[in-house]
């Protein structure tokens, strides 16, 4: 967010590289989250895929013994909850410094 709003970005020839580069990990990081920006059904179906991988995984940390990891529980993770906090801290900031 700072280097993107800096009054020098993209503007020096020493910058254009970097900030080029990191323009493009931005928008591509953006796509990989854009789910929720999505027509309702497409959220819903990307989610339930989402949700599933990480409860698989859940499920074989527990068969190893192993702590399950956050959001990885299906017993006790609150999918609207987690979808809450997803898009409130990650996707709705990003989007809106990209509209910016």
């Amino acid at each position: 967010k700072g280097r993107v709003s800096s009054e020098s970005f993209l503007k020096t020839d020493e910058a254009l590289s970097t900030d080029q580069m990191l323009l493009l990990q931005v928008v591509t990081h953006a796509c990989d989250i854009s789910n929720p920006a999505k027509e309702g059904w497409v959220y819903m179906r990307w989610t339930q895929n989402v949700l599933e991988e990480f409860f698989a995984q859940g499920d074989k940390e527990a068969e190893l013994g192993l702590p399950v990891s956050m959001f990885m529980d299906r017993k006790t993770t609150n999918i609207a909850k987690c979808q809450l906090g997803f898009i409130d801290i990650l996707v709705s900031p990003l989007f809106t410094e990209l509209a910016k």
